[in-house]
């Protein structure tokens, strides 16, 4: 019997997709560890997750392929960076269809201080997370910026006067997959 490889690697990679849709507790601790540190080594990670370095990456290989680990990054100090200002406005555009969206988001995706942009039900079409230096910095951020995009009909920020929690890691215990 002839075997087609492309078959045989197509194969391979739905078992490999299905195999990591169902995420079991050993997945569950990698994720929730790789989601505190994302540094360790592969012989770091394995041993906490009591797996050898070989099953450890193939399981990590697998989660990324997956797409439930989407990329790795490194965390910043925004504070350290002089960036001790965190305002969240909420946007208003004069046209509520496709194109005016678009256009809005198109400009704001390439204005590295917008930290989020949501597109949000209410009064209020979108709700930005924008980090910068200071006022004056916010200032001409809403002058300069936001109130140039002729889409946009109106704001209401919000400063933030401290934080009380951050975090970048997803809540696994309460998502729906079983495990």
């Amino acid at each position: 019997m002839v075997l087609n490889w492309d078959i045989v690697r197509i194969l391979s990679r739905i078992y490999e997709f299905m195999a990591a849709q169902v995420i079991d507790k050993t997945d569950r601790r990698i994720l929730e560890i790789l989601q505190q540190d994302c540094s360790l080594s592969n012989a770091e990670l394995a041993e906490q997750v009591n797996l050898s370095s070989s099953s450890c990456h193939r399981r990590v290989r697998l989660l990324e392929q997956s797409g439930l680990i989407s990329r790795y990054v490194t965390l910043l100090s925004h504070e350290a960076l002089g960036l001790t200002l965190t305002v969240f406005i909420e946007v208003a555009l004069n046209k509520k269809d496709k194109a005016t969206r678009d256009s809005f988001m198109d400009r704001i995706r390439t204005w590295p201080e917008v930290q989020e942009c949501h597109f949000i039900s209410g009064e209020y079409d979108n709700l930005l997370k924008i980090v910068l230096e200071d006022i004056v910095a916010y200032r001409l951020f809403v002058l300069d910026k936001l109130l140039a995009i002729p889409e946009v009909e109106k704001t209401r920020s919000a400063i933030s006067l401290g934080q009380w929690k951050s975090t970048t890691a997803l809540p696994l215990s309460s998502s729906g997959n079983p495990g």
